[in-house]
């Protein structure tokens, strides 16, 4: 007859020292400055994203803007005059 197996109690919780010595985010390798410039740039394409409502996200860069219609554009839908009048606030 097997003998029924016991799980153990876990053991005594890590240290916060020991946490942060095995943490890969505070111990990886520190990134060349070109690398780090490089990234902060950002990508200079014209990048647009569909935020759905009639709303849309551009980002060129580390700049960024969201564009939408106008609150006018939406209580007065038939006037053409109004159909093509968007908003544009930084993100």
């Amino acid at each position: 007859m097997p003998s029924p197996s016991y799980s153990r109690a876990p053991g005594p919780a890590p240290s916060v020292r020991g946490q942060a010595l095995n943490d890969p985010r505070a111990n990886s390798l520190r990134s060349a400055p070109e690398a780090r410039m490089a990234a902060n740039i950002g990508d200079e394409r014209l990048q647009e994203e569909d935020l759905g409502d009639g709303r849309r996200r551009f980002r060129k860069g580390t700049a960024c803007v969201d564009v939408h219609r106008t609150h006018i554009a939406h209580l007065n839908p038939f006037d053409s005059r109004l159909r093509d009048l968007n908003v544009a606030k930084p993100c």
